[in-house]
């Protein structure tokens, strides 16, 4: 959506790799002038008998918005981005 563009900028964290698993650990990110984000979780990477699934948690700290273009929408968050056997979802609260 070329309307909700947002820069998202000093990007930092780790990113632990193993042969069926991604761990997101403690990457943070700044959005916009003052909104911070930080996301943690887990990519099940798919095996016989498994198939991919993730949680993904992302904290927002006074991010800032503009949807639709002339509102200004500032806040925190914490949702989770979750794919499992009964589907995606996203959780949490704005």
């Amino acid at each position: 959506m070329p309307s909700f563009a947002q820069s998202i900028d000093s990007i930092n964290g780790f990113l632990s790799f193993n042969r069926d698993r991604i761990s997101i650990e403690g990457v943070q990110a700044r959005m916009g002038n003052n909104g911070m984000l930080r996301f943690t979780g887990d990519l099940n990477l798919p095996r016989p008998g498994r198939p991919f699934s993730y949680q993904v948690n992302v904290a927002a700290k006074d991010v800032s918005t503009r949807f639709p273009e002339f509102l200004n929408n500032r806040g925190d968050a914490n949702l989770s981005l979750i794919s499992d056997g009964t589907g995606r979802r996203i959780e949490g609260t704005v």
